[in-house]
């Protein structure tokens, strides 16, 4: 089964989540694989720093979903999800690790 769940935000933008599922009791669980990150052993995770941010209501509502449909285990795995995707999107524009280090 496929679940489709749409938000419209505040910017008049519609954000949707297909997700495939496997119906689960009354909750309407999701059983959905996991982001890479998620899948990685506790002794290869790397360090993590604390970033506080500003988000309007309605994404946060939205990316709530996706967490209630049981896409990602919390909002902190969807966030590093998201900006994964976002840096691989743009990685030619990114600098090296080894050249960023200043000498």
């Amino acid at each position: 089964m496929i679940i489709e769940g749409c938000k419209k935000l505040s910017d008049g933008t519609v954000v949707c989540f297909p997700v495939e599922s496997k119906v689960e009791s009354k909750k309407e669980k999701v059983d959905v694989e996991r982001p890479r990150q998620a899948q990685r052993p506790k002794e290869k995770r790397e360090k993590m720093e604390l970033v506080s941010l500003h988000i309007p209501t309605a994404q946060l509502k939205a990316l709530d979903g996706l967490v209630t449909r049981g896409a990602y285990p919390n909002r902190s795995e969807a966030i590093r999800d998201a900006i994964r995707q976002l840096l691989d999107r743009y990685r030619d524009l990114l600098v090296p690790t080894n050249e960023a280090q200043p000498q």
